[in-house]
């Protein structure tokens, strides 16, 4: 499993944030590999779609691609359509954040 979770956004200079959940995907597996003379056969699967919203975006973890027990071994790429609101209330200025992928 591939999961994401988004920090929040912290303008720089401090002062104004706004969550993590203000971001969604949409998971796509680009490639992954053929049964192989050494019988590893990468079968991965996209995680759902996830809405920015302000509760169910990427503040907690989300899948961003399964492969089924003893079917993960070979090569995957993945790729993500990232989906950003802005909330009215961020005022103007330069935000950052950390996207941290964690494999299970």
């Amino acid at each position: 499993t591939v999961n994401g979770t988004m920090s929040n956004f912290d303008v720089v200079g401090g002062g104004s944030s706004f969550s993590g959940n203000y971001l969604g995907w949409s998971p796509v597996v680009t490639d992954d590999s053929d049964l192989t003379t050494a019988g590893y056969d990468q079968t991965a699967v996209a995680g759902a779609t996830v809405l920015p919203t302000t509760a169910a975006g990427l503040a907690t973890p989300k899948a961003l691609s399964t492969a089924a027990a003893g079917a993960g071994l070979g090569i995957a790429s993945f790729d993500a359509r990232l989906k950003l609101l802005i909330p009215v209330s961020a005022r103007a200025g330069t935000y950052n954040g950390t996207l941290t992928f964690t494999v299970v």
